[in-house]
């Protein structure tokens, strides 16, 4: 089943299986989202060169960012450690525990009736054309001398993976935080009227879709919607649970 999660639009493909040999005989419900990284390199073959970022398209003046080309084997080191670190960060990290007035899932054993609850999974993967992902990222690798690249779920850097401290004061992977939008949600503090035009109010706790890595129940919202558009069950049915259960 596909269908749109993101405010872009972006699309993923879903689908709810059923392991009656999983512990606790759960199911599982898993996103598939694919992912092209595009390796940037200066303009005409350059060693080095400029790159916008974020604050360069939105606000006017802002300067172009100094990168440079990436090494041999770099990206695909780079990429490969992406991939690892959104996968592991997100799959497994919610539970969704089954309406009390849905039984569809429920199945029979040794004369036992057993009601499932979801365990939430994310598949992230790479592919190696645009046209044969949900969403397409620009990487650049910035220059020794470059001190800040202002990246987005469409434009990253080379420093995007590496923990760095936020604005908030807790450190977060700039990478798990855009796979949180590509998921569909927003930054944590959107709901406070202060939060306007991205400004650091919208970043100021230490939620992963804010400036640290922490999740809290509203941050499994993907998986509620998904297991709406299966089932029919209401999003806001499926109760959130950060364990197994």
């Amino acid at each position: 089943m596909d269908y749109p999660v993101s405010k872009s639009l972006t699309r993923m493909s879903t689908m709810l299986f059923e392991p009656h040999q999983a512990r606790r005989w759960n199911c599982g419900l898993n996103l598939y989202l694919k992912v092209y990284l595009r390796k940037v390199n200066p303009a005409n073959g350059a060693a080095a060169g400029t790159a916008p970022d974020w604050d360069t398209r939105n606000t006017p003046g802002s300067p172009a960012r100094n990168i440079v080309r990436w090494g041999d084997d770099e990206f695909r080191i780079w990429t490969e450690r992406y991939q690892r670190e959104c996968q592991s960060f997100w799959d497994t990290r919610f539970w969704l525990c089954t309406p009390a007035t849905f039984s569809s899932l429920d199945f029979s054993q040794n004369r036992r009736t057993y009601r499932p609850n979801i365990r939430c999974g994310l598949h992230l993967t790479l592919v190696s054309t645009p046209a044969a992902a949900d969403h397409t990222i620009d990487v650049v690798k910035l220059a020794p001398t470059e001190t800040f690249y202002r990246s987005d779920s469409a434009h990253y850097d080379n420093r995007d993976i590496d923990a760095s401290t936020t604005n908030a004061g807790f450190l977060q992977r700039a990478h798990v935080h855009e796979v949180g939008h590509l998921l569909g949600l927003g930054h944590s503090n959107e709901g406070d009227a202060s939060c306007v035009n991205n400004n650091p109010v919208c970043y100021a706790n230490d939620n992963v879709m804010g400036g640290g890595e922490s999740v809290a129940p509203w941050n499994a919202s993907p998986w509620q919607k998904a297991i709406q558009a299966v089932t029919g069950v209401a999003a806001t049915q499926w109760r959130v649970s950060l364990a197994e259960v």
